[in-house]
């Protein structure tokens, strides 16, 4: 995996943020250095299932998972635009995740906040 090429690529093409490649660079990490104790030396379809059980078995969330998994396939985006034969990308599958519920104000909350703002019209 080059994953230095991809990383400059980011920071050069798409402008992203020296905090946004820090996140994909460790996270491209964790998958290569599952690929190398794995004793796996490309990515495919099956090792690519193998490596989303393996992020199943760490302590993170549904949404983290999926996480990694977006990342992972903006690499290969990133090898196929580059002509290097890759697994392509829409075959990686999300983990489906719960809908986030949102939480709403009641009438009392509502007034207690309108009166706790202060006369200018800018803070009502």
């Amino acid at each position: 995996m080059n994953i230095k090429a991809f990383i400059e690529y980011l920071r050069l093409e798409k402008g992203y943020s020296p905090l946004t490649l820090w996140s994909y660079n460790r996270c491209l990490t964790v998958c290569k250095d599952w690929l190398e104790r794995s004793a796996q030396d490309k990515l495919t379809t099956e090792t690519i299932f193998h490596y989303r059980q393996h992020l199943a078995t760490l302590p993170i969330k549904k949404n983290t998972q999926n996480y990694y998994l977006i990342i992972l396939r903006s690499y290969l985006k990133f090898l196929l635009k580059q002509g290097i034969p890759a697994v392509y990308p829409e075959q990686i599958e999300l983990q489906k995740q719960e809908e986030r519920k949102s939480n709403f104000l009641n009438w009392k909350q509502m007034q207690k906040l309108l009166k706790s703002a202060k006369d200018s019209l800018r803070d009502r």
